[in-house]
């Protein structure tokens, strides 16, 4: 896929501030290839005069939403009509963030306006006052390959530099930035190259969050259809219904109390001798899963240290009780304890079924957004620190198929959530490979003639 060169410098090659580059390569000042910057404009909330103009304006915290074409949060607001022609955005402007951020994600966020995201947000869009639009001097680079270059200098960690924070608030010194970082400018057919293939991972990358959002939609759906109709209709039968308090649910099944079918915790699996142990397992709520189905991660501490902790057991379903944790469906099924026993954060609620209830099954209905809801309108407590009491999940009224029904279920959708994982660890490895990329390609460590795409295989 990716052939090196060879670490010697050749004739080809020359040594600069930077480390060997190609002899055509130019070393410059970022300033010094930006013909324009032009500021932004918030504008009002409410239209005072016909020379207004109703738009959506862009901000710094909208940049990565916009990227991925969501445009529900930008806001709209009302814009002078000159204004808005002096910063109305195009296919090929280049905005930068000026302020905001916050921890592991610094300022100096760069946007590239692509004709995806106008077709998306329409012809009436500006930006606001935090953020600058800069015009790149195209007789010497293409706008989109100083956009590449600006993420590799930020994913070095470089607009941190020019950081400055007061009252709590992320400034990005551009100028600054501007004057002193430099960047590599190759001629521009090769920086048509690079774009080019950065810009082809890229779309492979949204293509899998498409594929992924598209299957996490089919999950609900399926969930709703399956909780409320069973598994009759994949067949193509006819099952009949009956009306209960939960709603409509086939004919053959129960609907019953949930605490009717826990394990007390008198049962005989939690008879082991835990003083004999010098170490366990220890589960913080970090390490517990808002996606996946099962916990197999685990923290080794000393046991005479844990001083604050409830006990668990292999294949006990832990629900965070905790917001905003419950919210974001933190709960998974404990796989993999050694000795079968360990600890949990004590923001967790332990479900421990009978051998009439098959576990999968109940920690999907758990998943189910509407039984999700509900429960998290059951927390008490005061605001921020809301938690679900067990009892609720104790009273919790569910709908209980045959077994065979149950086990069906519960492999119909993990089945949908192998094919999340799939196109999730797909889309890992292809932002692996762009930060990859990006590195080899701006610092002419890899050329853009010995690189092979052909492996990258896009489905809609």
């Amino acid at each position: 896929m990716i052939k090196q060169i060879n670490s010697k410098i050749s004739t080809d090659y020359k040594m600069t501030e930077l480390g060997p580059l190609p002899q055509e390569w130019k070393v410059v000042k970022l300033g010094e290839v930006v013909k324009n910057i032009v500021s932004g404009d918030w504008g009002n909330s409410e239209k005072s005069n016909v020379d207004f103009i109703k738009c959506y304006v862009l901000r710094g915290t909208d940049f990565k939403k916009c990227e991925d074409k969501i445009i529900n949060d930008v806001p709209v607001r009302f814009v002078l009509k000159n204004s808005f022609e002096k910063r109305k955005l195009k296919v090929g402007d280049i905005l930068i963030e000026l302020s905001g951020g916050g921890p592991g994600q610094p300022t100096g966020r760069i946007f590239f306006v692509t004709d995806d995201f106008i077709k998306k947000i329409g012809e009436y869009v500006i930006f606001s006052n935090f953020v600058k639009k800069l015009i790149a001097d195209k007789n010497v680079i293409l706008p989109e390959y100083f956009y590449r270059y600006w993420q590799f200098l930020y994913q070095k960690g470089r607009t941190l530099v020019y950081e400055k924070r007061t009252t709590g608030i992320r400034n990005f010194k551009y100028n600054d930035f501007l004057k002193q970082e430099n960047i590599l400018i190759p001629k521009l057919q090769e920086q048509r190259k690079i774009a080019a293939i950065l810009s082809t991972v890229q779309k492979a990358i949204e293509t899998e969050g498409k594929l992924i959002e598209r299957t996490k939609e089919l999950k609900k759906a399926m969930m709703h259809k399956l909780f409320t109709e069973g598994i009759g209709w994949l067949s193509g039968a006819e099952t009949s219904q009956k009306q209960t308090e939960i709603g409509p649910i086939p004919e053959s099944w129960k609907v019953v109390k949930l605490g009717d079918y826990l394990l007390p915790n008198n049962d005989f699996r939690f008879s082991i001798d835990k003083d004999n142990f010098e170490t366990a397992c220890f589960i913080p709520m970090s390490l517990i899963p808002e996606e996946n189905l099962f916990i197999s991660k685990f923290e080794k501490r000393q046991v005479s240290g844990i001083r604050s902790g409830i006990v668990i057991y292999e294949n006990d379903l832990l629900i965070a009780k905790i917001t905003p944790c419950f919210e974001n469906g933190k709960q998974g099924i404990v796989k993999g304890l050694v000795n079968g026993w360990g600890y949990a954060t004590t923001e967790v609620i332990p479900i421990r079924t009978n051998e009439q209830i098959n576990l999968i099954y109940i920690a999907y209905y758990f998943k189910y957004p509407k039984i999700r809801n509900y429960l998290a309108s059951k927390m008490e407590g005061s605001t921020g620190r809301q938690r679900l009491p067990k009892s609720q999940i104790e009273n919790l009224k569910i709908p209980l198929p045959p077994l065979p029904d149950q086990q069906a279920i519960a492999d119909i959708l993990s089945t949908i959530d192998q094919k999340i994982e799939f196109h999730s660890t797909k889309k890992q490895k292809l932002e692996e490979l762009f930060r990859t990329f990006l590195h080899e390609l701006m610092t002419a460590r890899v050329r853009v003639d010995e690189i092979n795409l052909d492996f990258i295989k896009m489905e809609e």
